[in-house]
């Protein structure tokens, strides 16, 4: 994903690093795996329906999906998983 903040003119390239480093780690190797099967799942869902953007619509008809499969709890797990 790119963000509009990477192309502002006064942001140090030291600088720069630091934060994408950072964005690296900021999950646990542990539950990395975890974010990225969800994350692939959530694409693979994406391209079989045809979405090329997300919405609010697309996100609430996805997890209205997930809900006949999940428990509430397990899809605030997910919906987490996806914003980060």
């Amino acid at each position: 994903m790119e963000d509009n903040q990477d192309n502002l003119p006064c942001t140090p390239p030291e600088i720069r690093e630091i934060a994408e480093n950072t964005v690296g780690n900021l999950l646990p190797e542990k539950s990395s795996e975890d974010y990225n099967k969800q994350y692939q799942k959530f694409q693979i869902w994406c391209n079989d329906n045809n979405i090329q953007g997300i919405s609010e619509n697309i996100l609430l008809a996805y997890f209205e999906l997930q809900r006949r499969k999940y428990k509430a709890s397990t899809l605030w797990t997910i919906y987490s998983m996806l914003r980060s």
